[in-house]
């Protein structure tokens, strides 16, 4: 299950099960949300045009992907503990793929960490190129 309970930045500090998801959620609410019926097509359009233009993650999943592949993710962290990425990824003439890597490292620098997540992007990109 995915939690939104706060808004930004509260909800990026700890706090049980507040604000919280798995990289599985995460996906399944991209599906529905993306590529489902929860939007009407324009807003879809809308909400991933937001999500290519998107800059933080550029070191993250979006950096492992063959050219001309389109993405947009959406990559979030706890400055202090994780980081994570969940991403709509468009092959030319395939469907689209959503993925998402979620990295739990206290202590670890967010460079770190981010380069864990650019690693099991660089397996997905390797299995979807595949």
């Amino acid at each position: 299950m995915t939690r939104s309970d706060r808004y930004e930045p509260k909800s990026n500090q700890y706090s049980g099960a507040l604000d919280t998801t798995s990289p599985r959620a995460i996906v399944s609410s991209a599906r529905k949300i993306l590529l489902g019926d929860v939007l009407k097509p324009e807003s879809q359009a809308r909400l991933e045009a937001g999500m290519v233009a998107c800059k933080p993650g550029v070191r993250r999943i979006r950096a492992t992907l063959p050219e001309g592949w389109i993405i947009g993710d959406r990559p979030g962290e706890n400055v202090t503990e994780e980081s994570n990425d969940y991403a709509i990824v468009r092959p030319p003439g395939r469907a689209p793929l959503l993925v998402a890597t979620y990295y739990d490292a206290p202590k670890t620098s967010t460079a770190d960490r981010e380069a864990v997540i650019h690693e099991a992007g660089t397996v997905f990109a390797k299995w979807a190129a595949g």
